[in-house]
């Protein structure tokens, strides 16, 4: 076969090639070149959205070429649906009229397979083999500039000769105009007498022409113009949408030790302002470079840049570069909670913080609230903005282990920042303003690079006093108003802060001082944080011994004898994110009532600092218990969660609401005993805030005839019921009422007494309105004088008698 006859057959093919893909786009995107036909103005940029991958699949020949041939590549694009446009122009007329083929048209890949070659992990693995290739790559914007005009062609004209020259600017020489370097016009040249001599001379030498040459003299003859003077024509230029923004490695991609490194994204056309400092980014783009006009004596500065031709802003629910929750993390993260009781599954992801740090359990709930947050919320009415995010202070003495603290929150979260107090300043925290040329520029801080995430901030009260004032709008209102060098605008910071610090003075803490004295900063400050943890580092014999055990069996126990039930770093991450999306709880009447009372009862407390019994500490209240219902996957408050709430806050706070701060793991029973002691002694009823959540982690215990037990109330002065059950009956349709002699004490004076006790999941018989047990003489026929508890019923489903009943009565009572 000839070398001719190839060439037909491959022509041949290619024109088939060609029909399949002309078909291919027509059937695919002609509805949106419809709406691109019906635009009335011809000369903006329209942006045409085209899925890659797909087109890969139908024609990996071609598609294949996106990677080496961007350019070629997308010019091929954008002819074909120019020329598509053209075929649909009749059909469109029809319907309306005045309609025009588009030639501006942007051709944006979405949808670009994230192969080794395409996808970028890391601006530092730029090399010089990527330029002029297709990469995708994440970072962080920390520098936008204005919207600027770029001028792609004007007409210029010569200053000697008036020729015309039409100019293009070069992208890769910053959008310099490419003046010709001489006119090369034709132009009438004066005759020269010094000319006309030599003509004389070599004619005469050729004897040719008249030798005195007088016929040649105030002649003019054409010529090429060589002039380099050239004046623009204002009115031919012909403008596009020009930006350039900074993009800075992601900062949980860094390696200890490294800085980050930054790269020029530049913006065209309709990419212009979709980002803004502190956003998450992905661009897809190609690898160019750029060079400075040449100086003497000077090399020529080149820089490598990135021509975008797609970005995504990846905000909080998209960002699924490391944390993706997959189905099958869903179904685990279900049959998590089907399997483990509430209190059991909430206990071992509060072991899963920071496993290596000994107990510190109420701060590592603090911590991990304050990641997952509240819910956020606006008010239409006035649109004013109402913050989930929870922020924490952590003042501890040192080696409390605060900094290890923070790392793992900066490990855990999905964005997180992490700074420290010594040296940091206000611009650095919010924004910095520069001039670059003769334009202002803002640069983010770390409150604006935390945006959606969490900032960690060591040694807080290092910061300087001037410079913390710059934080007090960011942490309430979770914005920063910004007006310098002229420019005056408001920029997201929606962060959680976590901070720590030392106390000030002697690095002790001082239980008789106030926060504001034990840490140095002020109270306008201090109660913007929901959660303040005093950290003493108390020498106790036991705690100490158990202490240095715990880090002593760290180092020499291997990683296959470590508990299996800690949750990874990764698997935690995950879980975060997924309730983030998933769950937005709502207070129930319960949590409503409690949480009433206990903000109450805080502002009565006349030795709390008067920062902590703000409004802002119903506020936190609220958000707290948001985060723990989402903790357990629930849309609901329940009672759980305000207790919760309630002891962690003392655990803070120490008001003295209770005797003994219960701790965040605990167990059912312990659990029970928390809440009757709080809600007695807010002024509630135990009976009237039941836990139909809570009937899993109780044990099917046996029912027994008889047995010991013991109450204490504190409404109505200091009481104390004790005695023994000697019968049960079922009254009432199910009520279990428990009959016995016992003991009253009230305020010391003791009585004697039958007493009859009816447990019950339902409302109280016979109009029975005690907020408190109380005893009466079964002579009595008054039923109205009953004690009913309300809660779950007592098991009656074993008729064989034991000691297991005996706990379920105490832990109702």
């Amino acid at each position: 076969m000839t070398q001719a006859a190839r060439d037909s057959i491959n022509l041949n093919q290619q024109e088939e090639d060609v029909k399949e893909i002309f078909k291919y786009l027509t059937d695919k995107y002609a509805p949106s070149l419809r709406e691109v036909l019906i635009e009335p103005d011809p000369l903006i940029h329209y942006d045409m959205a085209f899925d890659l991958l797909e087109f890969i699949y139908h024609f990996p020949w071609f598609g294949a070429n996106f990677h080496s041939h961007p350019e070629d590549f997308l010019n091929t694009m954008r002819k074909f649906f120019v020329y598509i446009q053209e075929n649909l122009l009749s059909k469109v007329k029809e319907t309306y009229s005045g309609c025009r083929v588009k030639q501006y048209l942007d051709v944006r890949l979405f949808n670009v397979p994230m192969i080794k070659e395409v996808k970028i992990d890391s601006i530092r693995n730029i090399k010089e083999y990527h330029v002029g290739k297709y990469i995708s790559l994440f970072g962080t914007t920390i520098r936008t500039t204005g919207r600027k005009d770029r001028e792609l062609q004007c007409d210029v004209e010569c200053v000697r000769c008036g020729t015309k020259h039409k100019v293009n600017s070069d992208l890769f020489q910053y959008s310099k105009l490419q003046m010709p370097l001489f006119c090369g016009g034709t132009v009438e040249k004066k005759y020269n007498p010094y000319d006309a001599l030599m003509n004389k001379l070599m004619r005469k030498k050729a004897n040719k022409g008249d030798e005195n040459g007088k016929g040649d003299m105030g002649m003019t003859a054409l010529g090429t113009c060589m002039s380099r003077k050239f004046s623009k024509n204002p009115y031919t230029s012909i403008f596009s949408d020009y930006q350039e923004i900074k993009v800075q490695e992601l900062f949980k991609t860094l390696k200890p030790g490294n800085i980050p490194r930054s790269i020029i994204v530049i913006l065209e056309d309709n990419l212009v302002d979709v980002c803004k400092p502190g956003d998450d980014v992905l661009i897809n783009g190609i690898i160019i470079q750029r060079w400075s006009d040449d100086r003497k004596d000077e090399r020529p500065n080149i820089e490598i840049a990135i021509l975008a031709n797609y970005i995504i802003v990846l905000n909080k629910k998209e960002f699924i570069q490391r944390f993706d929750v997959t189905s099958e993390n869903k179904a685990e993260f279900k049959k998590f909670w089907k399997d483990c009781p509430y209190l059991e599954g909430r206990n071992k992801l509060i072991e899963s913080i920071c496993p290596y740090i000994y107990e510190k359990n109420e701060q590592k709930l603090g911590m991990l609230l304050a990641i997952i947050g509240g819910v956020p919320k606006l008010i239409e009415k006035d649109n004013t903005k109402i913050r989930g995010q929870i922020h924490m202070l952590m003042v501890g003495e040192p080696g409390t282990g605060k900094s290890c603290l923070l790392c793992f929150a900066q490990k855990l979260s999905m964005r997180s920042v992490m700074t420290t107090g010594i040296g940091t300043t206000s611009a650095g925290l919010t924004v910095a303003a520069f001039k670059d040329g003769n334009e202002w520029i803002l640069e983010a801080g770390a409150l604006v690079l935390a945006d959606c995430g969490v900032c960690c901030i060591d040694e807080f009260a290092l910061i300087r006093q001037e410079d913390r004032g710059s934080v007090h709008e960011a942490m309430e209102q979770q914005t920063l108003s910004i007006a310098k060098a002229g420019l005056v605008c408001k920029i997201n910071a929606r962060a959680t802060i976590i901070a720590a610090t030392n106390p000030s003075g002697s690095n002790r803490i001082d239980m008789n001082y106030n926060n504001g004295q034990n840490t140095g900063i002020s109270s306008s400050l201090l109660s913007r944080f929901d959660l303040i943890f005093m950290m003493k580092d108390e020498h106790l014999v036991e705690y100490d011994s158990a202490h240095a055990n715990f880090k002593l069996s760290m180092n020499t126990e291997e990683e296959a004898e470590r508990d299996p039930t800690i949750w990874g770093v990764e698997k935690l991450g995950k879980y975060i994110l997924y309730i983030q999306r998933e769950f937005s709880p709502e207070l129930s009447d319960y949590a409503i009532r409690i949480f009433q009372n206990y903000y109450q009862y805080l502002r009565k407390r006349e030795r709390l600092p008067q920062d902590r019994k703000t409004v802002r500490m119903l506020e936190s209240l609220i958000r707290i218990s948001e985060a723990h219902a989402r903790l357990m996957m629930r849309n609901e408050i329940i009672v759980l969660d305000a207790i919760v709430t309630i002891i962690l806050m003392e655990h803070c706070l120490n008001s003295g609401l209770l005797e003994e701060l219960f701790p965040v793991i605990m167990s059912f029973d312990r659990y029970t005993e928390a809440k009757h002691e709080i809600l007695l002694r807010l002024g509630l009823n135990p009976g009237e805030f039941p836990d139909p959540n809570m009937k899993k982690n109780r044990r099917r215990n046996k029912k027994k005839k008889s047995g010991q037990f013991s109450y204490n109330s504190y409404m109505d002065g200091d009481q104390h019921f004790s005695g023994t059950i000697t019968s049960q009956d079922e009254i009432n349709g199910g009520d279990n009422y428990f009959v016995g002699s016992s003991q009253q004490s009230v305020n010391g004076n003791k009585s004697d007494s039958q007493t009859t006790f009816c447990i019950s999941q339902g409302t109280q018989n016979n109009n029975s309105q005690s907020n408190d047990l109380t005893s009466f003489n079964l002579d009595s026929q008054d039923n109205s004088q009953t004690t009913k508890i309300n809660g779950n019923n007592i098991d009656d489903d074993d008729d064989n008698p034991g000691n297991d009943d005996l706990a379920d009565i105490s832990a109702l009572l």
